[in-house]
């Protein structure tokens, strides 16, 4: 037979030329050939003895539809679309693009029933971004260039979902094709074109995308949260190191005794820092003393202040209030009112054993606690007082900074770079051994400053600009580019050990 439209010689019982795709007008069936139809392709029986006009057609007889009915019953939706592809990829032809599945991908398979076979071509590289989605995630924070590696993969896994979907859209005919044959084998002559799966598949990518999404967040917001470095208080000079190590080295290696941690917070356990805390003042802009309560009532944190202002002329209280603690016991807040009509929020930090106070003040009276980020001291014995605010000298008149009468004494300094020196010295680190009571009265800044004017005291030429512009205030230093460790007195040497034993247990010099 031939195309009724180009002419082209056709294969016995074609629907459609696979030359021009012409639909082919039907022939009367035999009795013996309606008795013998079948609802699926047959692939003709070639003879063992080919004629001419075999011959002359393809190599492989091609199959052909014998009830067009059936398939059109299945695909209903541009049936004659996809009954001429089928007939070409039956003749052995070149697979065409299927835009819609190219345009919509999953939506389209689901829409057509085939969304199993579209999973299976898509499924590895999917997998491949996500895995490696999520382990750059959980990684970023404690090891970047892992996480960039990973990141890397990712992005591969990205391109060859795309490539997939590019491929599968190229072989969607076949596919489908063995799809109806299949449904036509098993007696299903169910339309396949569905809304439902279209809209169930667009909720399933809608929540499979949100929850990937949320993990990764997460992952990623925990992982930089719990591998940040606290560098605000980056108060060892790192190019220092060797130096302190030398110095360990040659001293008569002595151990160090174990810290005295009373009245400091070394736990990671946010109970450790239950207690009486006051607000340290002296870098402070706050003009009264403010003392509050930490404790625990049913493993609930419970806050209560009390704030005195002019040496007791004002009071301002704040009943107990609960506060709620972050995922991670980094963070605790609330909401509160004190008695003087002010009321806002209030946030704690627990910061490496430090505790520091937010008091917002959004509306209210007067003699509000209004503050930002403050360091706290827990004070071991509890006792509430009501403190004048000195003004305290920049240094003391016993020639050091932090030590007079014979005992070591705190100044309140968490900011090296708003500290002068001038004529005095820091600590008696030449002729006195520091012990542990002695640095745990002090706060982290100046338990550093005391262990880098051990060198300063020789002439160390300090590497970072904190320190040199610090040292530089004093009036005795002169750098010297010819220190060495050699210059250090074997009390210095023992002090340096005992500052960085200290600072290593306190969770400073890590």
């Amino acid at each position: 037979m031939f195309c009724d439209k180009c002419g082209k010689e056709l294969a016995p019982g074609s629907i459609f030329c696979p030359n021009c795709g012409a639909k082919q007008l039907e022939e009367e069936p035999s009795a013996e050939m309606s008795a013998s139809s079948s609802v699926s392709p047959v692939r003709e029986a070639p003879s063992s003895q080919p004629s001419n006009q075999q011959s002359a057609e393809r190599t492989t007889s091609p199959k052909h539809v014998t009830d067009e009915s059936v398939y059109r019953k299945i695909i209903c939706n541009n049936a004659d679309y996809y009954l001429s592809q089928f007939q070409n990829i039956l003749y052995g032809e070149k697979n065409k693009m299927n835009w819609a599945s190219f345009f919509l991908s999953l939506y389209h398979a689901a829409y057509r029933g085939v969304w199993r076979e579209w999973l299976r071509a898509v499924m590895w590289s999917l997998l491949i971004a996500i895995g490696s989605g999520l382990i750059a995630s959980a990684t970023i924070g404690y090891y970047p260039g892992v996480a960039i590696f990973f990141v890397v993969i990712a992005i591969c896994g990205g391109i060859w979902w795309i490539i997939a979907n590019i491929l599968f859209a190229k072989n969607f005919n076949r596919v489908y094709l063995e799809h109806v044959e299949k449904k036509i084998a098993q007696q299903d002559f169910t339309p396949d074109p569905s809304g439902g799966r279209v809209i169930a598949s667009i909720f399933a990518y809608a929540a499979g995308y949100t929850m990937v999404g949320i993990i990764i967040g997460a992952l990623s917001v925990g992982s930089l949260m719990a591998g940040a470095d606290d560098s605000t208080y980056d108060d060892t000079d790192i190019n220092d190191s060797s130096a302190y190590d030398e110095a360990a080295e040659d001293h008569d290696n002595t151990d160090a005794t174990a810290p005295d941690t009373s009245g400091s917070i070394t736990g990671t356990d946010v109970y450790d820092y239950l207690g009486y805390w006051t607000v340290d003042r002296y870098n402070s802009y706050l003009d009264g003393y403010v003392g509050f309560n930490l404790e625990s009532n049913n493993d609930i944190l419970c806050f209560s202040a009390q704030a005195v202002w002019n040496q007791g002329d004002r009071v301002t209280t704040i009943d107990t209030v609960s506060l709620d603690m972050n995922y991670d016991g980094t963070q605790a807040g609330g909401y509160y009112q004190d008695d003087r009509g002010n009321d806002g929020n209030i946030v704690l930090d627990f910061e490496n054993g430090e505790l520091y106070l937010t008091v917002t003040c959004r509306s209210g009276g007067d003699w509000a606690m209004t503050m930002e980020h403050e360091h706290c001291t827990l004070d071991p014995n509890g006792v509430q007082e009501e403190y004048a605010d000195p003004d305290l000298p920049s240094y003391s008149e016993s020639g050091y900074d932090y030590y007079s009468d014979g005992q070591t004494v705190s100044r309140g300094i968490n900011d090296v770079s708003s500290d002068y020196i001038g004529s005095n010295h820091l600590w008696p680190t030449d002729t006195l051994t520091i012990t542990n009571s002695d640095l745990s009265v002090l706060t982290r800044t100046e338990v550093a400053e005391i262990r880098n004017e051990i060198f300063a005291r020789h002439g160390y030429v300090f590497s970072s600009s904190q320190w040199s512009d610090y040292f530089n205030t004093a009036d005795w230093y002169y750098p010297d580019s010819s220190f060495s460790n050699d210059m250090l007195s074997s009390s210095e040497k023992q002090n340096v050990d005992t500052i960085t034993a200290y600072e290593k247990a306190q969770g400073w010099n890590q």
